[in-house]
């Protein structure tokens, strides 16, 4: 599947046109290098009246077919990339949920015997879901269907390493100042934008990082 169509077409008409070019001014060339002598109609060649015409057309066909070939190359870069990331992410098992992780999702509902009243588990299910494994982890569910990368460090500039699916779940054990982004645990080893995710308990229990 061709994910740049667009590139691929600039590519094609590049190409075309370098050709187009360098036969055309070819032609213009040995046009002009033709001059009239005597009244017969005999012609001699200019062999620098050729040079002159044809060089500077070969210069523009030189450089379209530079600027195809640096389009062909990045298409190239780009599929490799993606293909290594994709491969990466399908060797890259999801974190292991426990029951009693799907557990503390879940709200508790107040007993008719006594409405209005939340049990503690209730309260603090519902200010964050914490992995049995530890404290300061919060559970998140991606819900970016478009190549959620994650980073290894908390930037967009920083090299991506890995991709997460859609719908899968990721515990989270730390947050910059702002909580744009959060780190995902050892399964991924690195970052990724809180706004790709759905938590599942509260950002502000997870320890601040300065990276």
């Amino acid at each position: 599947m061709d994910r740049f169509p667009m590139l691929t077409t600039y590519k094609a008409l590049l190409t075309g046109g370098a050709i187009l070019l360098v036969v055309a001014g070819l032609f213009m060339a040995l046009d002009a290098a033709r001059t009239p002598v005597g009244f017969r109609g005999e012609t001699k060649f200019e062999f620098g009246v050729f040079l002159l015409t044809f060089i500077p057309i070969g210069i523009g066909a030189f450089m379209l077919a530079v600027s195809a070939e640096l389009i062909s190359l990045f298409l190239t870069i780009e599929n490799r990339l993606y293909e290594i990331q994709l491969n990466t992410s399908e060797r890259t098992p999801p974190p292991f949920r426990t029951s009693g992780d799907r557990y503390s999702e879940q709200r508790s509902i107040p007993s008719p015997a006594q409405p209005g009243v939340i049990s503690n588990a209730s309260l603090s299910a519902e200010r964050s879901t914490v992995s049995q494994s530890g404290s300061h982890k919060v559970l998140a569910t991606v819900t970016t269907s478009n190549r959620t990368l994650v980073y290894q460090r908390p930037n967009k500039l920083a090299p991506p390493h890995r991709i997460a699916a859609f719908g899968e779940d990721v515990t989270l054990v730390a947050r910059t100042d702002d909580c744009t982004w959060v780190k995902i645990d050892a399964s991924y080893d690195g970052w990724i934008n809180s706004a790709d995710l759905t938590l599942h308990g509260d950002v502000y229990d997870l320890p601040v990082v300065t990276q």
